[in-house]
């Protein structure tokens, strides 16, 4: 059985916090670090670490201590690509792979405002292709579409381009169908 935190038990846990960080900046990462990890092709690269500066995620665990490096507020527009680009800024060398803690909650859809995402993905290198399922009409719209594969901070601007996409219909004995596919996004970076 699973139990939902009373606003007594909230209460309590934030009872039991000392004060929150001194001043942060919203276009300053909390921390970044550069450490050697084991890459998926099971060799060792350089891996740079990025603490996000963010809001604090809406739920209130006792056993998480990220809070005390949150904000009160969402950070304003551009800010995560700029803490991005800090901290890189700041490492000896260009890691081969990078890793972004949120000190928010990645359940919430706020954290991180979507307009953000392509200057994230540029920052962080992101690159690659991206399926998107599509289904299209009668007339030709895509009414339907769902990144299936690929990088996560581009599968958001992958399905807006499928979504904007127009086709021609497709006629089966001379009558417009609605009809599925896969579209590939291959993002390259310049």
């Amino acid at each position: 059985m699973i139990s939902v935190s009373t606003d007594r038990d909230r209460a309590w846990i934030m009872a039991q916090r000392p004060p929150r960080a001194a001043t942060l900046d919203p276009f300053v990462p909390y921390a970044s670090f550069l450490e050697e990890e084991r890459a998926a092709s099971g060799g060792v690269v350089s891996s740079g670490t990025i603490l996000l500066t963010n809001k604090e995620c809406p739920w209130r665990c006792l056993m998480c201590d990220l809070w005390k490096n949150t904000l009160t507020e969402t950070v304003p527009l551009g800010a995560i690509p700029k803490q991005i680009e800090f901290a890189l800024a700041q490492f000896s060398v260009r890691p081969e792979q990078l890793k972004l803690y949120n000190s928010g909650s990645f359940f919430d859809s706020a954290a991180i405002p979507l307009a953000d995402y392509p200057d994230i993905a540029r920052a962080a290198r992101a690159q690659g292709d991206v399926d998107v399922r599509i289904v299209i009409d009668e007339g030709g719209n895509v009414i339907e579409a769902q990144a299936v594969s690929g990088h996560p901070l581009l599968r958001t601007a992958a399905v807006n381009a499928a979504l904007a996409a127009k086709f021609n219909p497709t006629r089966l004995s001379g009558e417009p169908v609605k009809v599925s596919g896969l579209l590939t996004y291959n993002f390259l970076i310049q």
